[in-house]
């Protein structure tokens, strides 16, 4: 298959995954909102400084790694048995 045809599928089958896990966590939750509190919270925008690198502004967070084209080749959809990851 294409890279683009193999790139819309990764990318609908974790729209997919990414969908069913907000839909059970959500079903164990009660989630209340306070209007009154939500609405006296003020939010303004924020500008930041020229010449800051947003990444310094969050802890362990970088820029993301240069990814070359082709990578949904690698495309899991189970995690191998044995590999680390739970």
């Amino acid at each position: 298959m294409k890279g683009s045809v193999l790139r819309r599928l990764k990318n609908d089958k974790f729209q997919e995954l990414t969908d069913q896990y907000i839909a059970k966590a959500k079903s164990g939750y009660t989630v209340s909102v306070d209007e009154d509190v939500l609405k006296s919270v003020k939010v303004e925008p924020h500008v930041g400084s020229p010449g800051v690198d947003p990444s310094t502004l969050l802890p362990g967070v970088g820029p993301r790694p240069d990814r070359p084209d082709g990578d949904e080749q690698t495309l899991e959809t189970a995690p191998e048995e044995g590999n680390g990851q739970e």
